[in-house]
């Protein structure tokens, strides 16, 4: 006697399962239960990159000891003794500056990484 109730809560609890899986598997199929969590854009691009950001300006900060937005038109060779900063806005919110003496290779508004306080193009 005690086997067959064993037997049947049992059965009772496969059916009780099989019930809930189809349930669940419905729920999924139709989207009622979400599959993944909607973020924005930039909150993906926050959680998955720490070191990354956008460009948001680049100015020239000594030339000659007169201030400059890279891009306006310079005489001849003077490049030479120029010094270029780049504000780069964090996904953090942070804004973050690097100066080098090189003529930038991106402009604002171009997504970059930042790895031993140098540029490197795009997210990772």
């Amino acid at each position: 006697m005690p086997t067959q109730i064993i037997i049947n809560i049992l059965k009772k609890i496969a059916a009780i399962s099989a019930v809930l899986l189809l349930l669940l598997g419905i729920g999924i199929a139709t989207g009622g239960f979400p599959s993944s969590i909607d973020l924005s854009d930039e909150e993906l691009a926050s959680r998955e990159c720490e070191k990354c950001g956008v460009i948001e300006y680049v100015k020239i900060s000594s030339f000659n000891g007169v201030q400059s937005v890279a891009g306006k038109k310079i005489e001849g060779n003077q490049l030479q003794d120029a010094r270029f900063v780049i504000t780069v806005r964090m996904n953090s919110g942070e804004q973050h500056t690097i100066a080098q003496d090189s003529t930038p290779r991106f402009k604002s508004g171009e997504r970059v990484r930042i790895e031993n306080n140098a540029l490197v193009a795009g997210y990772f």
